[in-house]
């Protein structure tokens, strides 16, 4: 007798091929629903991608904020002015000196200002500003300990910064002058004309030290007289002092 099978025609059913494993066994569901979804095609796309549409939101924005992230610390890094600060003595880089983009505030710069920037010179004397604080700041300075200032805060890229030196003056008073009598000392760049970087009155000590701040690496001219009220000048001295760069030299005056 012929299986039942034959008589009606039919095909029998494909066999079912025996799974491994569970991963196995979901992959097969899952295609054989794909081929025979229950509930129609579209359907069953829509419900595949349903369950995964938070997770690919997710990492949408991640890479989008990535981008951004990237991109915006690449403009960043590309929009920046060049500031170079220079010694004026030497004509040599200054490092560590300190660079800034200022504007006055809402009265003016003597009332207080407003930085924009703030940076810090490498080894070659350079420091970046960005492109923004440049182009925003009427007024761009550079200074440094030890150093004057040329109190030029204009645009330009290039700053020069101009060393200090040091007198450690010994004052010893070698007559008698009369009550109330007064030492004054006054010291003057020769490089910058006319300023005045030190002047101070004393009351004609009988022997005294004091410090003085000058310009590096160049002459000071020191001028000293004494007077007293109702007096014409009773005595007064001048000469020209070379003050080392960033060093002290030691000097007596007699008066």
């Amino acid at each position: 007798m012929l299986p039942a099978w034959r008589n009606s025609h039919q095909q029998p059913d494909s066999p079912q091929p025996e799974l491994s494993n569970k991963s196995e066994c979901r992959l097969f569901n899952a295609l054989e629903l794909s081929r025979n979804p229950p509930f129609g095609e579209n359907q069953f796309i829509n419900s595949f991608f349903q369950s995964n549409r938070t997770t690919m939101r997710k990492i949408y924005y991640v890479c989008l904020i990535l981008i951004t992230v990237m991109g915006s610390s690449c403009k960043k890094e590309g929009n920046k002015v060049p500031v170079t600060v220079m010694d004026k003595v030497t004509n040599t880089p200054v490092s560590n000196a300190s660079v800034f983009a200022y504007k006055c505030g809402v009265f003016n710069c003597y009332l207080g200002r407003i930085d924009l920037f703030n940076g810090t010179t490498n080894n070659d004397g350079i420091c970046k500003v960005p492109t923004d604080a440049y182009n925003e700041a009427p007024y761009l300075g550079a200074s440094k300990n030890d150093y004057w200032s040329t109190n030029n805060d204009d645009k330009s890229t290039t700053k020069y910064l101009l060393p200090a030196g040091w007198i450690r003056l010994h004052i010893q008073r070698s007559t008698t002058y009369p009550a109330q009598s007064v030492l004054n000392i006054q010291t003057t760049s020769q490089s910058v004309s006319p300023y005045y970087f030190f002047t101070q009155n004393f009351n004609t000590p009988a022997d005294s030290s004091l410090l003085i701040k000058l310009l590096g690496g160049q002459s000071n001219k020191i001028e000293w007289k004494v007077t007293a009220p109702n007096s014409p000048v009773l005595n007064s001295g001048t000469w020209n002092q070379q003050v080392p760069r960033l060093d002290t030299v030691r000097i007596t005056l007699n008066y």
